[in-house]
């Protein structure tokens, strides 16, 4: 009876044991999920870090490659070169390379150079060491006319470096009126019709005609076509030919038939002519002279095309095969042996052909 009390005893005191410590167990449980809850609210009411604006001239993929532009908007004016400047945050200019967009009519690319240029020290950056190599930075310049006055879009450039291609952003040019009265307007040409190869007596017709027409408010008035004709050189003849109302309409200046009277190369260089305060470019043209144009026919004969009438202005020469009386004997054998060697392969498929029967019929009567 003893015995059975003191077991009962002893399960009560372990109970109460066992209750304490999960009390105990409880509230450390509670305290830490407060502790939690308190330390996320903190975090939640810290003020968020400042994101870095981005760069209002340029977006790129590239965390290496940078690149700044530099314009003057307040120095574009019409018939005036101005010069957008790319700063490229990478040192070998001749891995650079610049894929410019279609621009505006009124707007054309004169030059683009790309050079080095050696990083200088920044105020307040660590001073380079002491026979460390210097750090260098590719500059493009872009030198860029418009021939139109008003508000036009100059769409994003590519420029493409090992590390990838930086696309640039578009911006928006207000080309002004002309301020400077002592600047000379240039007006540039270009030559149509030309073909690079021509042969001695043949007729062709070549134009000059503006690259960009002249503004009507500009007060430019188109000198006669004698003012750009050139010297004419040794082993041609070069006559002035008509300019019809609708060509003149579309700018030509000048047309020209050159009949070639020996083989060589036709050659002007490029010229400028000035008129008053306005200045005309006008580009070189060279043209291969052949001997003459006289070919062979496929039967060896020699066929005379000397008399032949005038070619279209944007005629140039072919050079068609010319065979030998040999080689010419050898190809229409050929031509001959063909029938021959088609009608050969179909009788070795018929005796094949047969030949399998045969052996088919003998093996099925075994």
């Amino acid at each position: 009876m003893e015995k059975q009390r003191m077991d009962t005893g002893r399960k009560l005191s372990r109970t109460g044991l066992l209750k304490q410590n999960m009390k105990k167990i409880l509230l450390s449980l509670a305290f830490l999920l407060l502790f939690t809850n308190l330390s996320a609210e903190e975090a939640d009411t810290e003020t968020p870090a400042e994101t870095p604006a981005p760069a209002p001239a340029v977006t790129t993929r590239l965390p290496r490659s940078r690149v700044n532009v530099i314009i003057d908007m307040e120095a574009i004016f019409v018939r005036q070169e101005f010069l957008l400047t790319f700063i490229v945050e990478f040192g070998e200019p001749e891995e650079v390379h610049i894929i410019p967009p279609i621009l505006h009519d009124a707007l054309t690319i004169e030059k683009i150079v790309i050079t080095p240029r050696e990083i200088e020290q920044r105020p307040g950056t660590r001073p380079r060491p002491r026979g460390a190599e210097p750090e260098y930075q590719t500059i493009v310049e872009i030198t860029m006319i418009s021939t139109q006055i008003g508000q036009m879009t100059l769409e994003p450039f590519l420029i493409e470096t090992p590390d990838g291609i930086i696309t640039t952003n578009s911006m928006i040019l207000h080309v002004r009126p002309s301020e400077r009265a002592q600047v000379q307007p240039t007006l540039r040409f270009i030559w149509e019709g030309a073909p690079r190869q021509a042969a001695v007596g043949d007729r062709v017709t070549i134009t000059l005609r503006y690259r960009t027409l002249p503004a009507e408010g500009d007060g430019i008035q188109t000198p006669p076509p004698s003012f750009f004709m050139p010297t004419v050189p040794r082993g041609v003849l070069l006559s002035n030919a008509q300019i019809s109302a609708q060509e003149r309409q579309n700018g030509v200046v000048l047309k020209v038939t050159l009949i070639p009277l020996e083989a060589g190369t036709f050659s002007l260089p490029a010229r400028v002519l000035t008129q008053g305060n306005i200045r005309f470019e006008i580009p070189a043209l060279n043209v291969q002279l052949t001997p003459d144009s006289q070919k062979i026919d496929s039967t060896g004969e020699l066929e005379d095309t000397s008399d032949t009438e005038e070619t279209s202005q944007s005629q140039q020469t072919f050079v068609t095969p010319v065979f030998t009386p040999e080689e010419a004997k050898s190809e229409k054998s050929f031509t001959l042996s063909l029938p021959i060697i088609i009608i050969i392969i179909i009788l070795a498929l018929l005796l094949l052909g047969l030949l399998f029967f045969l052996i088919t019929r003998r093996l099925s009567k075994q």
